[in-house]
C-alpha cells in the first residue's frame, strides 16, 4: 500500500492502545475463582489473548469443568471488570498519545474497532486523553460475529464513509489481523508481551512498538 493514500487508522483496543491483557486475566481468575496455579498466565497467553470474551468464558467453562454455562460467566467477568473500571482505567500503551497526536496533525482520522466491549473501550478513551482524536469507535457488540470475522471493521468503514483501501489497521493479535485483513484493509502487526508467540505471517507490515511504526509511516510515504 502506497502511505501517503492513508487517510485513516484503525486501532484495536486491548493489547494496542491499552495494556489491559493482565488485567483481563485478573478479571477472569475473580469470576471463576480460579487460582493463578490452576489457570495460570501462561494458559491465559495461549488460549485467551485476542479471543472474544465469550469464547474465552466457553473456553474456561469447559477446560476446568466450572459449574455454570458461559453466559453466566461472562455476565459475572463484564461485573466484576465494571466495577473495577468505575475507579481504574487500562493503562495507555507507551506511544498511545504521541502516535494519535501525531496523526491528527497529519490530518489522518482515527477510529477504534474492538472486539471488546463499549464500556471498557469509552473507559479508556476517557481515562487516557483519547477522545480528542478518536472520531468512531466500533465494538464487538455491534455486529453478528467477532473478530476474527470481519464484521467489525466492515461496520467502522461503513460508519466513517471510507473504503478498506483509504484505510490501516493496527493490530496486536493473529485474530485481529485476520479481521482487518478479512475486510480488505492493509494491517500492521504490533506484537506484545502476550501475543507474540501467534502467527502474524498475515500482517503486511510488523512493528515493535507504536513508536517504531509511526517511524517506518513517515519515512515511507
Amino acid at each position: 500500500m502506497d502511505l501517503r493514500q492513508v487517510r485513516a487508522v484503525l486501532f484495536d483496543h486491548d493489547g494496542t492502545l491499552v495494556d489491559s491483557e493482565f488485567v483481563h486475566y485478573q478479571m477472569w481468575l475473580q469470576a471463576t475463582g480460579l487460582k493463578s496455579d490452576v489457570f495460570t498466565e501462561q494458559m491465559n497467553t495461549m488460549y485467551c489473548v485476542g479471543i472474544p470474551g465469550d469464547k474465552n468464558a466457553q473456553y474456561l467453562v469447559e477446560q476446568f469443568d466450572l459449574a455454570e454455562d458461559p453466559e453466566s460467566l461472562i455476565s459475572k467477568k463484564r461485573k466484576v471488570t465494571q466495577e473495577w473500571l468505575v475507579s481504574h482505567c487500562f493503562p495507555a500503551m507507551p506511544g498511545a498519545n504521541r502516535i494519535m497526536r501525531n496523526f491528527a496533525k497529519l490530518g489522518i482520522r482515527m477510529a477504534i474497532v474492538s472486539g471488546s466491549e463499549r464500556f471498557a473501550v469509552d473507559r479508556s478513551v476517557s481515562g487516557n486523553g483519547f477522545a480528542k482524536y478518536i472520531e468512531t469507535i466500533t465494538t464487538g457488540e455491534e455486529v453478528p460475529n467477532n473478530k476474527p470475522a470481519p464484521d467489525v471493521y466492515f461496520e467502522a468503514l461503513k460508519k466513517m464513509n471510507l473504503p478498506a483501501s483509504a484505510c490501516i489497521a493496527i493490530e496486536d493479535t493473529q485474530h485481529g489481523v485476520e479481521a482487518a485483513k478479512a475486510a480488505g484493509i492493509t494491517c500492521v502487526a504490533i506484537p506484545n508481551e502476550h501475543s507474540h508467540q501467534q502467527n502474524f505471517q498475515a500482517a503486511d507490515i510488523q512493528a515493535v512498538s507504536l513508536t517504531s511504526f509511526y517511524t517506518y509511516f513517515i519515512e515511507n510515504r
